[in-house]
């Protein structure tokens, strides 16, 4: 892949485990940014949407460019 890539992810999610998918997607993708929310479950967009919000907009600004 070569788009920037930001992959999001709760260290608690139990529906996907960061181990099995997150961590994996990190070393395929070149060039991927990885935020894990330590604690944070499945739901990160719901439940850490303000730090999401700062993440992806800042995530967004530095792809612009």
């Amino acid at each position: 892949m070569t788009v920037p890539t930001l992959i999001l992810y709760g260290s608690s999610d139990v529906n996907v485990p960061p181990e099995i998918t997150a961590h994996i997607a990190a070393r395929l993708i070149a060039d991927a940014r990885y935020i894990e929310y330590e604690g944070s479950g499945h739901a990160i967009g719901m439940t850490d949407r303000e730090r999401v919000n700062v993440d992806l907009f800042a995530f967004l600004r530095e792809a612009g460019r």
